[in-house]
């Protein structure tokens, strides 16, 4: 049998910012206001839709953003009004603002020395 293995790239600048991208898709879940789906079924849709985008467009809050919004259009219930793709976007866009964890220069972390000469 050939040996399988699993790859984690738990980016510490992701793992630790993550709750900032959990916390929009909350408030998304919110204003979408869905009769019937759960926020776990919407969340499927919106990872079905990261997958095919990431691959074109790659991640960040701003693509999170975009996915965000066409998972509005394709769920939402009621008209599409431009101000309502404003509010999605918004969420996404808050994330830009929070304070980011950032461990560059730490031991044992090889991207930036921890003390330039």
């Amino acid at each position: 049998m050939t040996p399988q293995y699993l790859l984690i790239d738990a980016d510490d600048t992701l793992w630790e910012n993550n709750i900032y991208f959990e916390r929009a898709f909350d408030e998304f879940v919110a204003f979408l206001d869905h009769s019937a789906l759960s926020p776990t079924e919407v969340r499927a849709v919106l990872d079905e839709i990261e997958a095919v985008n990431a691959k074109i467009h790659g991640y960040g809050s701003l693509n999170f953003g975009r996915n965000l919004r066409q998972c509005y259009q394709n769920l939402c219930e009621r008209t599409v009004h431009p101000d309502d793709l404003n509010t999605v976007m918004a969420f996404a866009e808050r994330i830009l603002e929070c304070p980011m964890e950032d461990h560059r220069g730490c031991p044992g972390d090889s991207r930036i020395p921890a003390h330039s000469p």
